[in-house]
């Protein structure tokens, strides 16, 4: 199955998807599947669907606030093709085949990806599934001693150099993988376990023994870098803006629907010991919880809490915790209001 090559850049061929979209609309009921992380390019698609359809096992989990879901069941008997299915993410091929199986026409399904229109080959991207396929594979380079497990469940998609490096007893599993001159090195007796993973220019990922990093969505932009020394550090769906750094020795938690813009900063621990007589600075973990906005320049650091709903304004330092539904600024940040709503979309 190839899917055609479109640029968002061309802006002609984006609006002629929506008007297409929007015609399909007047017969069929527009249905969403792999509802995309980067909303704003997408939210005129995305407000054209009536909802987005889910796995079961995953729908009592699922984050449901920006759009209605249903479990794939509940339309398996109703007749597909009075449904246009508007397909986001390249991971959900499973649903996409099941839609199939019971009827629907590929006539009826519009590929769509959250930068662009990829041309993929799935029967290819299919059969990277073992370590001796993947070295054959172009742009993408899989190196390391004794490897440990490398589990692909759907699709991968490479540009520019890449590398992921395995160790000892190292386990690396995931749904769909979008990696573009980046890195993810995976040392011994470690996980890594990620449903949705998008890598811009030079993003790296580093879990260290012992260690272990969890994520349902991450879209990472240029440079970002991920460091999980020890511990453990749980993503939902996360957006994460260029040159931002994170690093993980307790536990980090991040929830879904964040935002975390440019240049941020979260540390759970001090990287070096201090001590006046005994240790003074232990780590302590970080927990923000989901709908948190992060602005630009912003550092979190240890025992902080942010509830969920919150916004941290650009260059904000984050010692103390944060309520729900707030707004905090400052250096030390405080609360300047409360009972906030934010939205993803643009002004």
């Amino acid at each position: 199955m190839f899917i055609k090559k479109i640029f968002i850049r061309d802006q002609v061929a984006f609006f002629s998807l929506v008007h297409k979209i929007q015609f399909k609309k007047r017969t069929k009921k527009i249905i969403g599947c792999g509802f995309p992380h980067f909303l704003n390019q997408f939210m005129q698609i995305a407000g054209l669907c009536e909802f987005f359809i889910v796995p079961d096992e995953n729908y009592q989990n699922m984050y449901t606030k920006q759009v209605p879901i249903r479990p794939i069941s509940q339309i398996l008997q109703d007749d597909l093709n009075e449904f246009f299915i508007v397909c986001f993410s390249y991971n959900n091929y499973a649903l996409i085949n099941k839609l199939i199986q019971y009827g629907l026409n590929e006539d009826n399904i519009e590929y769509v990806d959250v930068d662009y229109f990829l041309e993929i080959n799935k029967e290819k991207f299919s059969l990277l599934t073992n370590e001796e396929q993947l070295l054959k594979a172009p742009e993408i380079e899989l190196i390391g001693h004794d490897f440990g497990k490398f589990c692909m469940h759907n699709a991968m998609k490479v540009a520019g150099k890449n590398q992921i490096y395995l160790l000892s007893n190292a386990q690396f599993d995931f749904s769909y993988l979008s990696m573009e001159d980046s890195q993810i090195n995976l040392y011994n007796n470690m996980n890594l376990m990620i449903e949705n993973v998008y890598m811009k220019r030079k993003s790296e990922i580093n879990v260290y023994e012992s260690a272990f990093l969890s994520a349902k969505s991450l879209y990472l932009c240029d440079h970002v870098l991920i460091n999980v020394y020890s511990g453990r550090a749980d993503f939902g769906h996360v957006y994460v803006g260029s040159n931002t750094r994170i690093m993980v020795y307790d536990y980090l938690h991040i929830g879904n629907d964040c935002l975390i813009s440019w240049n941020v900063s979260i540390m759970d621990g001090d990287a070096h010991m201090l001590k006046i007589g005994s240790q003074i600075n232990r780590y302590q973990p970080i927990i923000i919880h989901d709908h948190v906005w992060i602005g630009s320049n912003v550092t979190i650091l240890k025992g902080v809490e942010i509830g969920e709903g919150s916004v941290i304004g650009s260059g904000s330092v984050v010692a103390k915790s944060i309520p729900s539904h707030s707004l905090a600024v400052g250096n030390p940040a405080k609360v300047i209001k409360q009972n906030i709503i934010w939205r993803t979309d643009y002004l």
